[in-house]
């Protein structure tokens, strides 16, 4: 699905996570032998995992994010007219963490608040919803977004393929209209592939079928009880549809990949971020691969990144021609075109 936006953009952007970066071979010790965790390391590019503490939510990390950017000046909460919370692990089953999260900022009663249930492509979806309200609306949306998954009762505490790579983080965006931002375009192409469900999903825990525990009341060590992955059908897809979704972006907006100043991909890792430079003919300068010390933040990964290599010294001032690409389970594939000159990204928030 192509498409275009006019006149709305990213004014400000944090991403938080966690203090405590946890090696991986520490967090892995159980259940990878050395040697093959020292493979696991180079392959991926990960070192350290933000970890947070007992206790700490998505939604904990998206507030820390959103009082950042009060707190600098970057945005008034009497500005904001909507406030929604991208992830997968919400607070609460009922209501939206939306609600919690628009009571934590003091952000008044007249606005709207919703959640969106999507993965690794979340933030770009997220960018496109509150793009796309914008103009109705006439108020600056607040997008959140965000995963805890290092938690035992998420991840499978046997799981030698998802374990060493996964971290937690969030985010928080301001979306709005600028002066700057009037007869600026965001292009977008999103692709949902939907007969490829089963290769990313988690099969208990919703509506369909509960997770199983057992007669102590202890989450039984399954695999259908956790998040399951089919390694070939990602790799592929990531090297194939991915490719795919951008060049048909980039002819879209008449745009030639060697003018684009930044490409900021979902950082699954290291293999996968090098790989699709790679495929796409981009150095690692142009698409950088920044989350060693934080790992796989999921729907807040872009974020991230955006917030390490500002907290590296990048100047946004020099990204006029950007591209964001978000990619996972659904499986789905999201990508855009757009100016991030005039946006204030701050550097990478801890809690």
């Amino acid at each position: 699905m192509l498409g275009i936006i006019e006149n709305v953009t990213i004014e400000s952007l944090v991403a938080t996570v966690s203090k405590d970066r946890v090696p991986v071979e520490e967090r892995c010790k159980d259940i990878i032998k050395p040697k093959r965790m020292a493979r696991v390391k180079a392959g991926t590019g990960i070192e350290k995992l933000s970890v947070v503490a007992p206790g700490i939510t998505a939604s904990d990390l998206c507030v820390a994010s959103a009082e950042r950017i009060f707190d600098e000046g970057l945005a008034k909460r009497e500005d904001i007219g909507a406030v929604f919370f991208v992830t997968q692990k919400p607070d609460y089953p009922l209501p939206a963490t939306s609600y919690s999260i628009q009571q934590r900022l003091n952000l008044g009663t007249d606005i709207m608040a919703f959640d969106v249930n999507c993965s690794c492509p979340g933030f770009v979806y997220g960018v496109y919803i509150a793009a796309s309200m914008q103009s109705n609306l006439q108020k600056k949306i607040l997008l959140c977004c965000g995963d805890v998954i290092t938690s035992e009762y998420i991840v499978n505490p046997r799981d030698t393929s998802g374990r060493p790579i996964m971290g937690d983080g969030g985010a928080a965006a301001i979306i709005g209209t600028t002066p700057e931002s009037l007869n600026k375009r965001i292009f977008y192409n999103f692709d949902s592939f939907g007969d490829r469900f089963f290769s990313l999903y988690e099969p208990r825990g919703g509506a369909r079928e509960r997770k199983k525990y057992d007669t102590n009341g202890e989450l039984i060590v399954e695999p259908e009880n956790y998040g399951i992955m089919d390694g070939m059908a990602i790799t592929d897809f990531a090297m194939n549809e991915v490719p795919a979704n951008i060049s048909n972006l980039l002819k879209y907006a008449n745009v030639d990949k060697d003018v684009l100043d930044i490409a900021l991909v979902h950082q699954a890792n290291g293999f996968v971020v090098g790989s699709l430079a790679e495929k796409l003919g981009l150095s690692s300068e142009v698409m950088p691969f920044k989350c060693a010390q934080i790992g796989n933040t999921d729907m807040a990964s872009i974020p991230v990144c955006m917030s390490e290599l500002k907290k590296d010294g990048a100047d946004y001032n020099d990204y006029g021609l950007a591209l964001l690409s978000g990619f996972g389970a659904g499986l789905a594939v999201a990508s855009m075109i757009m100016d991030l000159r005039d946006v204030k990204v701050l550097p990478t928030n801890e809690i």
